[in-house]
């Protein structure tokens, strides 16, 4: 009786709980055409003709959207023409998706740096505190942790002597 038991109710469980599983979908293979694209843009990148490399990095990932390298290196070409506010969802998705522990922590660095850029130095200081909790020693990440925290600790007094000078000549 018991045999029965396991046979018509808990095998077809185990059987359930493979076939979700097959469910969770894998990302495609990176193709060697996809590879090329990627080594031309990051040529053209070390050339500092990045308005040439964003089009290969965003020719790959048309190829592959989940190729996380080229979109990784497209924030990079975008930052570097300082488009800043467009670099950033490109790190944030990589910081999301990426499975691989350095390419996040680059993507938490940079986004980090774009909010500096941005004088927003409370999230900058997180995205880089997240950045060393994936390696801690990152030393210029930690440099950079520094200088937020200098920089934000200024902004706020700055904006107190500022609040205090209002507040006089009123």
């Amino acid at each position: 009786m018991k045999k029965w038991i396991y046979i018509l109710f808990i095998l077809p469980l185990g059987v359930w709980a493979q076939d979700k599983k097959k469910e969770e979908v894998e990302p495609p293979k990176i193709k060697l055409a996809e590879k090329q694209i990627l080594r031309k843009g990051n040529d053209l990148f070390k050339q500092k003709r990045f308005v040439d490399a964003e089009v290969k990095y965003k020719k790959a990932l048309k190829e592959n959207p989940y190729y996380e390298t080229a979109g990784y290196n497209l924030g990079n070409a975008v930052y570097e023409q300082k488009r800043y506010e467009e670099a950033l969802p490109q790190y944030e998705l990589v910081s999301k998706s990426s499975k691989d522990k350095e390419t996040r922590k680059n993507s938490f660095h940079n986004i980090g740096n774009v909010m500096m850029k941005q004088k927003q130095y409370a999230p900058a200081i997180e995205n880089y505190k997240k950045a060393l909790l994936l390696d801690p020693s990152d030393d210029e990440t930690r440099y950079n942790l520094a200088l937020a925290q200098k920089l934000l600790k200024d902004q706020q007094q700055d904006n107190q002597n500022q609040d205090q000078n209002q507040d006089q000549n009123q």
